[in-house]
């Protein structure tokens, strides 16, 4: 009798060993399958990260590659240009030092990479708008008209003249500029651009002008330059300084480059403002080509 209980107790034993093993079996294949799971989960979002980054370089890349090209043209609108360049070029750098789990940054830079290609879109727009407006008014002239133009240009030039016949010639080759007409725009949140007469609401100022043909002048690469004086006599968004009246230095607030060939020649320069400072009041803009004044003209802003 007491070898049947003990032999009982044996089989018990032994049946809670099997149970024991075998929910010891189902634990570490449930961890097995959530570590390889896990890991694969990990490598997905690995590549997903990769993917972004690469993806973001690559738009990076090609918006740098459309500034670069835009800068080997002749435009007033370099300053611009470079501006932007330079926030493309800083969130390149940002970029290489994201770490690859830090998600929450890539989508910061994603953010950052709509607003720039939506800044770069205005931008790209109204530069080659300009680019457009200033190739569609060249105008060829004939030579015989030329010479017939040069011929009567210089005997009015030249006519009761006191003056030496070197200073006469000189006098009368300078190049002028008139119908300078100023137009400005207000920036909509499309890109696009609309007429204002509101200082506080104007982001972009149009000069256009019309450089005058004088047969007696010399051909060539030459630079007009446009300076806007606001109502306190400041010039408004200052490029650079310039030499004009052999010896006084004055700012500019664009340029515009032009092979000059004898034929009036119609130029445009859109120059950038900060709303902020524009003031209510008369404006006056000069244009100066050669170191000499070229024309002037005034308008209002409210």
């Amino acid at each position: 009798m007491e070898k049947k209980t003990n032999l009982k107790k044996s089989e018990n034993k032994g049946q809670t060993n099997k149970i024991l093993i075998a929910l010891l079996l189902l634990v570490l294949a449930g961890f097995g399958y959530y570590y390889f799971s896990s890991s694969a989960k990990i490598k997905e979002q690995e590549k997903v990260f990769t993917d972004q980054k690469l993806e973001l370089e690559q738009s990076l890349d090609e918006m740098e590659a459309q500034y670069n090209a835009a800068l080997e043209d002749n435009t007033s609108m370099k300053g611009d240009i470079e501006a932007a360049k330079e926030n493309i070029l800083k969130l390149k750098e940002e970029l290489k030092k994201t770490k690859s789990n830090d998600y929450a940054a890539i989508r910061k830079y994603k953010k950052q990479l709509a607003t720039l290609q939506e800044q770069n879109k205005r931008l790209f727009f109204l530069n080659d708008s300009l680019s457009q407006a200033n190739a569609g008014l060249n105008i060829a002239l004939d030579s015989t008209q030329a010479n017939l133009q040069k011929e009567v240009y210089l005997k009015d030039s030249l006519a009761n003249e006191n003056t030496s016949l070197a200073d006469k010639v000189k006098l009368g080759s300078k190049l002028k500029t008139s119908a300078i007409k100023v137009a400005s725009l207000r920036e909509r949140s499309n890109g696009k651009f609309k007429d204002t007469d509101r200082a506080k609401k104007t982001d972009v100022l149009k000069v256009s002008y019309t450089i005058l043909a004088n047969p007696i002048a010399e051909q060539g690469a030459k630079n007009a330059y446009v300076q806007i004086l606001d109502p306190a006599g400041k010039v408004v968004s200052a490029k650079g300084d310039i030499t004009v009246n052999d010896d006084e230095i004055i700012q500019y607030s664009a340029v515009n480059k032009f092979d000059y060939v004898n034929v009036n020649r119609n130029l445009i320069a859109v120059i950038r403002v900060d709303k902020s400072t524009m003031k209510t009041g008369k404006y006056i803009v000069k244009t100066f080509i050669e170191g000499k004044p070229a024309g002037t003209n005034s308008f209002e802003l409210r």
